[in-house]
């Protein structure tokens, strides 16, 4: 019997799918499956889609552990936070983008053993905790560990990171903005190109969006082009499109709310949606 089992250092996102028993209860069993099947090819696409750094990741109902090792060169520890911190954003916007999915989490340092079929550790326990009572609204939030790793390297590191990925929330804890992508021509919604005028996106298998909005076409959509012809030097039509479904699709969570704690929770993301619109000066997207 093996009785050599040690824990390593990981950089751990640790997140949960909201509104999981709602949509259990509308899609069934075998509808739920496909369901989290698709959002599981979504994850795949964004880790994949890197080319730098070997995540590994697990799904369990809800929940959701993605991780990457920690190394002893701490200049490369702060790079691949950097580009775990990038994966992530994107994940987290190419799941409300695709799926109408907001997701509540952290990402930390911790202690994990994994033998790929086995995980445990200190890691994991810190992870949901802050998951659970810390992060509370539908953000990934970045443990302080992860901050003091990032600072060690210099506060040059720490000024990119925070400046291209991070937003300071006001209990202090940053989270990842990940609208921040909005005016980069590369911003992907659903982690492929979308021709919008031969490819608008169709979110009514899942999401059931109010008419008129159940078949989003963006390019015949008069306030879009507006805003484009507006704001074309620094921002792509696909950025200004999904900061408009990103709008779209907080106004229905609000609406259709069933009780004040979920209502709070599409709240903070429409708070977080107007400081965005309010920071890049374009009002007319802004949640009433």
């Amino acid at each position: 019997m093996n009785n050599d089992y040690k824990v390593s250092k990981y950089v751990i996102c640790y997140f949960d799918i909201l509104g999981y028993k709602q949509t259990l209860q509308e899609l069934g069993d075998s509808g739920y499956i496909h369901y989290i099947v698709c959002v599981m090819d979504t994850i795949k696409d964004v880790l994949n889609s890197n080319g730098m750094i070997p995540f590994e990741y697990h799904i369990f109902s809800d929940n959701i552990i993605i991780f990457v090792p920690i190394t002893e060169d701490k200049y490369k520890n702060t790079l691949a936070i950097s580009e775990f911190i990038r994966c992530i954003s994107l994940l987290q916007r190419n799941l409300i983008g695709q799926y109408s999915i907001f997701i509540r989490g952290c990402i930390l340092i911790g202690d994990l053993y994994y033998d790929g079929n086995f995980i445990f550790g200190s890691g994991l326990i810190k992870a949901y905790s802050l998951e659970n009572e810390i992060a509370i609204y539908p953000r990934i939030i970045l443990d302080a560990e992860c901050v003091n790793l990032c600072c060690g390297e210099g506060e040059m590191h720490w000024d990119i990171i925070e400046k291209r990925y991070m937003r300071k929330d006001e209990d202090g804890y940053f989270f990842l903005d990940y609208l921040s992508g909005l005016k980069q021509d590369e911003i992907n919604i659903l982690n492929r190109r979308i021709d919008l005028q031969r490819d608008p996106i169709d979110t009514s298998e899942y999401t059931k969006l109010p008419d008129p909005f159940t078949k989003l076409d963006f390019s015949n959509n008069e306030n879009i082009q507006r805003l484009f012809t507006k704001y074309h030097i620094g921002y792509s039509l696909i950025g200004l499109s999904y900061l408009l479904l990103h709008k779209i699709i907080i106004e229905r969570n609000i609406a259709i709310a069933k009780n004040e704690k979920i209502r709070k929770k599409y709240v903070w993301c429409k708070n977080y949606h107007n400081e965005v619109c309010k920071t890049n000066n374009i009002p007319e997207l802004i949640i009433k």
